[in-house]
């Protein structure tokens, strides 16, 4: 039986090639990755389709379903969209990317409007609290006189107690504030 020109799955048949060592005719087939392969006819024409490609298949079949759902099947995955979908100013939307077993990448929605990708650690930690309009409005707070460690006309924080002075370690250390 001739099955030139006929598609299998991701096969499509060339031409007919030499049959096995037990008289079975083979085809001669391309597949969709591009490389070429020798398969039995009865193999096919079979209901289940033992043969759909060089191999490509099954690995491509393989990969989409350990992507697909790779973190929700793993016993401590957390649906942030669920109950837990707010941190800081980030509302978890939908996983987007796997970057890993373990960590999902989470696409999350800040209360100025902005979108934005979020490990899912980061979110959880709140060590990604928004898009980065809150260190923005934090910053603008803290120049000058405005910052906690302003103090005598100029910023202490930084400074040890050598820098700044015996005055002021004195004063910090008997409890007189200015």
């Amino acid at each position: 039986m001739n099955l030139t020109g006929r598609v299998f799955t991701w096969l499509r048949v060339i031409g007919p090639a030499t049959p096995n060592r037990w008289g079975k005719p083979r085809s001669e087939c391309l597949c969709v990755c591009g490389k070429t392969v020798i398969a039995c006819d009865a193999d096919l024409l079979r209901r289940d389709k033992s043969t759909k490609s060089c191999g490509c298949y099954n690995r491509w079949l393989t990969s989409q379903r350990n992507h697909e759902n790779r973190e929700t099947k793993h016993p401590k995955f957390q649906n942030l969209a669920g109950r837990k979908q707010r941190h800081g100013r980030l509302t978890a939307i939908r996983p987007v990317n796997f970057k890993s077993f373990h960590h999902a990448l989470w696409e999350c929605r800040c209360e100025c409007g902005h979108i934005v990708r979020v490990l899912r650690g980061a979110f959880l930690r709140e060590t990604t609290r928004s898009c980065g309009c809150l260190k923005n409005e934090v910053d603008v707070t803290r120049v000058g006189t405005n910052n906690p460690n302003y103090r005598h006309g100029r910023c202490i924080g930084d400074f040890d107690r050598r820098s700044y002075g015996r005055w002021w370690y004195r004063q910090q250390v008997q409890g007189v504030s200015q």
